[in-house]
C-alpha cells in the first residue's frame, strides 16, 4: 500500500493524487449509506439463526446489484451537481468507472460478512490482501510503463476492486450456489 502511495503521488503529482483519492473513496463512502446493517445481518442470520449460506449469498448478490445499480444510476443523474460540488475539477470522464464500482463494493461487503459467519478466515484475510497488492501491480503498469495518469489510475483500482469482487463470489459459490 504504501509503494502504491509512493507511485501515485509522484507520478499524479498532488492535484490528480487528491482526485483520485477523492474518486477512489466515493463508491467506499456512498456503499456506507446503502448496507443497511446487511453485512452484520449475514453474521447474524447465519450463526444465530441457521439461515442457510446460499439463501444468504443469493439474498447478498441480488441486494448489491439493486441497491448498488439504484445509487450509481441516482448519481449519474445527478453527475453534474456532484462534480461540481464534491469531486471538483474532476474530468466527467472518470465518473462512470468510478460509479460502475458501487455494486460491487456492497457485493464485497456482504460477501465478507458470509466468509465471517462460516468462519472463512484464511479466505477473509486473502480478500484483504489481494487488492493491495494487484493494486500496486495495476498502477506499477498503468503509471509508470503506460503513463496512463488519472483516467489509468481510475481504470486501474476499478478492475482490481472488480476482479477482486468477482473472484469473491466464485469462491463463495462454490460452497454456497448463487441462485434466483
Amino acid at each position: 500500500g504504501v509503494i502504491t502511495g509512493v507511485i501515485t503521488a509522484r507520478t499524479l503529482g498532488p492535484r490528480d493524487r487528491g482526485l483520485f483519492q477523492l474518486l477512489t473513496l466515493l463508491p467506499v463512502t456512498l456503499s456506507n449509506f446503502a448496507k443497511l446493517g446487511i453485512p452484520q445481518a449475514n453474521v447474524y442470520f447465519m450463526r444465530r439463526r441457521g439461515a442457510a449460506p446460499s439463501d444468504i449469498a443469493s439474498n447478498s448478490l441480488w441486494y448489491a446489484l439493486g441497491l448498488g445499480g439504484v445509487l450509481a444510476l441516482v448519481c449519474y443523474a445527478g453527475r453534474h451537481w456532484l462534480l461540481a460540488n464534491v469531486l471538483k475539477q474532476a474530468p466527467e470522464s472518470v465518473l462512470p468507472p468510478v460509479l460502475a464500482l458501487i455494486p460491487f463494493v456492497l457485493l464485497q461487503a456482504f460477501l465478507l460478512g458470509l466468509l465471517q459467519a462460516e468462519e472463512r478466515f484464511a479466505e477473509y484475510s486473502f480478500q484483504q490482501v489481494a487488492p493491495t497488492v494487484l493494486g500496486l501491480v495495476g498502477m506499477s503498469v498503468a503509471l509508470l510503463w503506460l503513463k496512463a495518469g488519472l483516467i489509468g489510475a481510475v481504470l486501474t483500482q476499478t478492475g482490481v476492486v472488480a476482479i477482486v469482487t468477482v473472484w469473491l463470489a466464485f469462491r463463495v459459490h462454490r460452497r454456497a450456489p448463487l441462485r434466483f
